[in-house]
């Protein structure tokens, strides 16, 4: 199975989403928005919500690009923009490396140990990732880790348990 990329208005993700799965001629595709976890403070209570991962990005599963390039034509909506690579041959296609880290910046949140100013994991699905932590706020408990997605160097703040400090 193949993912897909489709730019859509930022904050309409889960809009666009839902209307591609009402719309009939989208029913052999699977569309998704990943969220991460994130601590937030609210009147100093640490909150843990769901943020969009990939602001202004829907992604689709299915198995030919050109299909659903054709069956996007008849789609009608403010809000969605594009299917991104509809000028190259294969599209863009999220690969399996990138899906596994989606996965890991997904799941639930995994805790770590800050040693000397650097965050090391200690369970959880981000065991392994420690050489992206480009920041750590102590205060909310959230890393923002610095890594290539989807063609491109991005940030992306996370939530972390720190179960001790060392």
């Amino acid at each position: 199975m193949l993912t897909f990329v489709l730019r859509v208005t930022t904050g309409k993700e889960e809009a666009v989403k839902e209307s591609l799965e009402a719309f009939p001629l989208m029913r052999s595709y699977h569309f998704w928005v990943p969220k991460k976890p994130i601590h937030m403070n609210k009147q100093g209570v640490q909150l843990l919500r769901h943020e969009v991962l990939f602001p202004g990005y829907v992604l689709a599963d299915g198995e030919d690009f050109d299909d659903l390039y054709t069956r996007l034509l008849s789609f009608v909506s403010a809000d969605f923009y594009t299917l991104l690579g509809k000028g190259e041959d294969d599209g863009k296609i999220v690969t399996e490396e990138e899906k596994e880290l989606i996965g890991k910046l997904t799941a639930e949140v995994s805790c770590g140990i800050l040693e000397g100013g650097r965050v090391r994991f200690t369970s959880g699905e981000m065991m392994g990732l420690e050489g992206f932590v480009q920041k750590f706020d102590k205060r909310k408990n959230n890393v923002m880790l610095r890594m290539e997605m989807l063609g491109k160097t991005v940030d992306i703040w996370t939530a972390v348990n720190m179960v001790e400090t060392v």
